[in-house]
């Protein structure tokens, strides 16, 4: 049986060409962290955090974020800029990777910018 984190498709992202040809993804939704507004007691999940730029961002002002990426190249891109907790999960594979983790119920919100996952 296939783990709801593992992925079928190869990891085609880049984290070099994501940062230079799509940055865009996070110039753009600084106004959607600021109407996301995290609390410092939130616990926030980032469905499809690429490169980690926002996913950092809203770190730093709840109590805990998780970031989710399908693609293992991301996740460490997310790792190498200081997010403390991002994943490999398949996004078509969300809820049961949220019920293995046993998450039921326990994120204030949900946040993804341009997900792929």
């Amino acid at each position: 049986m296939e783990s709801p984190s593992s992925s079928i498709q190869t990891d085609s992202w880049s984290p070099f060409n994501y940062s230079h040809h799509a940055r865009f993804v996070s110039a753009i939704p600084q106004d959607l962290i600021f109407l996301l507004s995290p609390k410092p007691h939130e616990r926030i999940l980032d469905i499809g955090c690429g490169d980690g730029v926002l996913t950092f961002q809203i770190q730093q002002m709840c109590k805990e974020c998780i970031g989710i990426d399908k693609s293992p190249r991301m996740v460490e891109a997310a790792q190498a800029i200081g997010c403390k907790d991002v994943r490999v999960v398949d996004g078509g594979k969300l809820k049961e990777w949220v019920i293995s983790e046993g998450f039921e119920g326990t994120f204030d919100a949900v946040f993804s910018n341009a997900g792929n996952c």
